[in-house]
Order: C-alpha cells, then structure tokens, then sequence
C-alpha cells in the first residue's frame, strides 16, 4: 500500500485515495496517539510517537493541548529578549514592532514565548551539537525547568535515555522583511505534534496524521503513512466525515528516480 501511495498507483483514482477504514480515527486523535502512557508516563515510550500535521497553525494548536495533560504545577514561561534593526540603526522605540513579533512565528527563529513543563516532548530547532547528535530536528525530553538552561534527555541508538543534557539560551538572527531580528532564546520548540516535512528520516511506533487541511506537495502523504512502523499504529483525521485525501505525486519525478 504505501509503495503504491508513494508511486500514485494506489485505488481508482490515486490523486484522490480512499483510507482504510482501520486507520481512521475514530475519536481524540491525542488520546488515541499517547493516551495509555500518561498515566503511567515512560517517556522512552512517547518518544515513539507523533502527531503529524500539514500547516504549522495545526501543529502549534495541538501541541498546546497535548501540554495540557502534564502537571501544571511544573509549568514554566519562557520570554526572549529581542533587539530590531532597520539597517544600522537601532529601533529604539519598537513597542508596536515588538508587540507584533511576540505572536509571530518567524521563520529561523524559536519562539518569542515558550510554554513548558517538566517531561514535555521537545524538539531542537537549531544544531547545537552534531558529535553529541544535537542537531536540528532531535527530540528531547524536558527533566527540569532552570532559569538558564533547560535540562532534558535524547534517546540513544539502543532505546535507553541519555544523561542529562543543558541546553542553554543562543542568540539568532534574521531577516524579517526590512528588519533585522535578533531574538535570545532556547532553541527548542514542543514537538509532540510537528509538521510531516520535519518528521521526515524518523520511525515510530505510534502515528496520528491530521488531514484538516490536505497535503499540499509530491509525496507528502507518503511521508506521513511511512513514519509509522505498521499500518496497525497509524490514525488518520480527516474533515467533515470524509474517508478520502489527496495524494499528490508527479509521476515524472518517480520516472527519472527510476533512471
């Protein structure tokens, strides 16, 4: 089935494919994903297990909920410090341009505001490491919640977790229309749910894929599904009742992958 998916050969129509009944979901897609390990929380476990979604909006949404479920009395609230430039100079006076950069997502940079609590699930969203495998896009586990530094866990190759890692505040910056942002923050995002282009290269044991908006690009279906282990973990939501989704492959793509 997902090699058919992947090669836009799967059904009658293969740009509009019918999902198996077994693998719609039939209730809260959080539940359904990680709700018999957060009574007894094992965090290795969770680790297995994603939501996966097509537009950010979705992603941030549904990561906020699954927060929820951890104990509000570890919560902790993370503020960046922002500098603006417009050319060489300094804005002074950005309380307008501030306010509209703390409830937006810019791309390259992490959060203004970050929501954690201790045993989260997140993601790292600059390369820290790569000899100690801390690199863009490795999960972690939050252990504690300090002033300056985060402290959290990876999975090692063998399944175990591995000590205690610190993740300090780094300073980025980026272009953002005409001005130059410069943010101080934890590169760290929650990464219960992400989005099916950054999911790509992982395995896991658990998949929701949520189809309120359908996928937009080649092979982004196939993505999803294949992020799953079997099609016996995999849960699909889809909108409004409908038991069919779009399935976009250029064919002529897969013809000169072929060659």
């Amino acid at each position: 089935m997902l090699l058919e998916i992947g090669e836009g050969r799967f059904g009658d129509n293969p740009n509009e494919i019918e999902i198996p009944p077994e693998c719609v979901s039939k209730g809260d897609i959080i539940d359904e994903i990680f709700g018999d390990v957060m009574e007894n929380y094992d965090p290795a476990t969770v680790m297995k297990r994603a939501i996966l979604a097509t537009w950010n909006k979705d992603v941030d949404e549904l990561n906020e909920q699954v927060l929820e479920l951890f104990d509000e009395q570890t919560e902790k609230i993370y503020h960046a410090q922002d500098i603006y430039h417009y050319g060489d100079e300094i804005l002074q006076n950005a309380g307008e341009i501030h306010e509209n950069y703390k409830v937006r997502n810019i791309k390259g940079l992490p959060s203004f505001k970050l929501r954690l609590r201790k045993n989260a699930i997140v993601m790292l969203v600059r390369n820290l490491s790569i000899e100690e495998g801390l690199c863009n896009g490795t999960r972690l586990i939050v252990t504690n919640l300090l002033k300056h530094n985060l402290v959290v866990k990876k999975i090692n190759i063998d399944g175990t977790l591995s000590d205690e890692i610190l993740i300090p505040r780094i300073t980025l910056t980026t272009k953002h229309g005409v001005v130059e942002v410069t943010r101080h923050q934890f590169p760290v995002k929650l990464a219960f749910c992400m989005t099916i282009n950054k999911s790509q290269g992982q395995s896991m044991e658990r998949v929701g894929v949520v189809l309120n908006h359908e996928c937009f690009s080649h092979g982004q279906l196939y993505v999803a599904f294949s992020r799953a282990r079997s099609m016996e973990g995999l849960k699909v939501v889809l909108p409004g009742g409908k038991t069919t989704t779009a399935n976009i492959v250029y064919k002529e793509l897969i013809a000169l992958g072929k060659k």
